[in-house]
């Protein structure tokens, strides 16, 4: 006759290590294969936010705007949960956490250059983003959406994004984007 203490107790051995084992692996939710890197600038002027997203949704990045005589600047971390695949070519996804380096408003000198510490512009958190795939069809994306874009999209010749982007909406309804930098 079996022990059922044994039994339970070989059960739960089982239970344990194989919990272990699963919170060791890395959870993938977005492409594995695309460019981690994004940018969001204007093109114009001194500023750019930069991110490093990782597939499992979590990212790190800097911020630097030029203002005169100073630097505003940020190093940041955070994580987009909420992942989830809309259609064939995006993914929508939440900004759950976001962490500076420094406090917003702290000042340094580093090499005679006075810096500010900033939050970055673009990431905001409780703010929905999409994750587009260089096949998203361009018919489908918005004129102020593009106009981020690093390169140049004629809308009306291409018919495919051609790199990974992150479309975001600020409350007052203006779209920004988080671009890979053409190749």
């Amino acid at each position: 006759m079996i022990d059922m203490k044994r039994l339970l107790t070989v059960f739960l051995i089982f239970v344990v290590a194989v919990s272990l084992v699963s919170c060791g692996a890395e959870e993938s939710f977005l492409p594995e294969e695309m460019d981690p890197v994004f940018y969001y600038t204007s093109g114009a002027g001194a500023w750019y936010t930069a991110i490093t997203l990782k597939s499992d949704g979590t990212f790190d990045g800097d911020f630097s705007d030029s203002e005169g005589d100073r630097v505003y600047a940020a190093e940041f971390s955070g994580k987009f949960e909420e992942i989830e695949q809309i259609n064939d070519y995006s993914y929508s996804m939440m900004l759950s956490e976001l962490h500076t380096e420094r406090p917003a408003g702290e000042e340094w000198t580093e090499n005679d250059v006075r810096f500010v510490a900033s939050p970055p512009s673009g990431l905001e958190v409780g703010t929905e983003y999409i994750l587009y795939t260089p096949d998203t069809p361009v018919s489908k994306l918005s004129e102020d959406f593009l106009i981020r874009y690093p390169g140049s999209i004629d809308k009306g010749n291409s018919e495919k994004l051609g790199c990974y982007a992150i479309r975001g909406v600020f409350a007052d309804g203006f779209e920004f984007g988080f671009f890979n930098l053409p190749k």
